[in-house]
């Protein structure tokens, strides 16, 4: 997904804002959070709180507002 986004962000930018907000944005957080409670080994670990470091960035740079579903898990 943040192979699309960069997609996206060179080819389509215009498009960027509302993929991550409406799209991304949405579920990845709350992903990458039971990924990091879950997992059993320091490599996903890391690669899940990297992501979420970098769409954190990502939301903060572009001043995204995102609607956060409720999550049932």
């Amino acid at each position: 997904m943040l192979l699309l986004a960069a997609w996206i962000a060179r080819q389509r930018p215009a498009l960027l804002r509302e993929y991550l907000e409406r799209h991304l944005l949405t579920w990845a957080p709350h992903f990458l959070d039971v990924v990091r409670e879950q997992t059993r080994t320091p490599f996903f670990e890391g690669l899940a709180l990297l992501a979420s470091c970098s769409l954190a960035g990502l939301q903060d740079e572009l001043s995204l507002t995102v609607e956060t579903p409720r999550f049932y898990r």
